[in-house]
């Protein structure tokens, strides 16, 4: 499988997708070991290191595989549709969550001396 370096999909997802595709299509089995960076390094021949490192990243977020310091990427064990809810998500919830529940002193009225604190007044 080659990489595309001229479409408009970034490197690092594409080789994210190709191992999604990989697994979904049951080519790596629940537990089972994922290619080395090396290895995917030699069979994506435009691949560098951090792209590969970045494309597994893409799928350990998703669910699909955890990583196991000095052993690999292996295939998660859990369902095999299973994936995390992805970072876009994640991050409008927290912008929806953080128009809720405005934090900033002034917006809790907080701002500069205290007015109405019942210790102040003494």
């Amino acid at each position: 499988m080659v990489l595309n370096p001229k479409a408009s999909t970034p490197l690092y997802q594409q080789v994210a997708d190709i191992l999604r595709g990989r697994i979904t299509e049951g080519t790596y089995g629940p537990g089972s070991k994922l290619p080395s960076e090396s290895e995917l390094i030699e069979e994506l021949a435009s691949a560098t290191r951090p792209t590969i490192r970045r494309g597994l990243a893409i799928l350990v977020q998703e669910g699909l595989t955890e990583s196991r310091q000095g052993k690999g990427v292996f295939r998660s064990r859990g369902a095999a549709g299973h994936r995390r809810p992805e970072q876009p998500v994640l991050a409008e919830a927290r912008a929806q969550a953080r128009a809720l529940l405005p934090l900033r002193p002034e917006a809790l009225g907080l701002s500069g001396a205290p007015r109405n604190c019942p210790r102040s007044r003494r």
